[in-house]
């Protein structure tokens, strides 16, 4: 459990550091430390990070698509299902670096629903024009997939 430790104080740090230090420095290596995150560390991230602060969790979902296993896939679908707006936008970033196949149909269909959801608010135009493109490729695997 050493390296989820060490994740979770990387994205501790992160809250704390400022905004420059995380964009550079702090991605990186929280990355690296969610690249080699376990399943069973995987697991256990998914019982602790409702409980971190929400600078935190919207870390967490910026990086953890380096961890391109079924587990991040599952815990970053969940960010989009329950975290706030800013921190499911970025998990929904990290999952649309994803080939959409690795999805199961339940997760896509939740992570459509989400998607339209977000869309019926105002959104800033980066984000909106980065979820339409995930949503046509979301619906384009289903249809392949179908």
């Amino acid at each position: 459990m050493a390296t989820l430790q060490d994740f979770d104080q990387a994205l501790s740090a992160s809250a704390a550091a400022d905004r420059d230090a995380w964009s550079d420095d702090g991605v990186v290596v929280a990355g690296e430390f969610a690249a080699k995150l376990s399943d069973e560390e995987l697991a256990l991230l998914r019982v602790i990070w409702p409980d971190r602060p929400l600078l935190w969790q919207k870390h967490c979902a910026q990086v953890l698509g380096f961890a391109r296993r079924g587990e991040a896939i599952e815990i970053l679908t969940e960010l989009v299902d329950r975290a706030p707006q800013d921190v499911a936008l970025a998990a929904l970033e990290s999952l649309s670096e994803f080939d959409p196949g690795l999805l199961n149909p339940v997760q896509t269909s939740r992570l459509v629903a989400a998607i339209e959801a977000l869309l019926a608010r105002p959104l800033a135009p980066l984000h909106q024009a980065l979820i339409e493109k995930f949503l046509t490729s979301l619906r384009s695997a289903g249809v392949a997939a179908g």
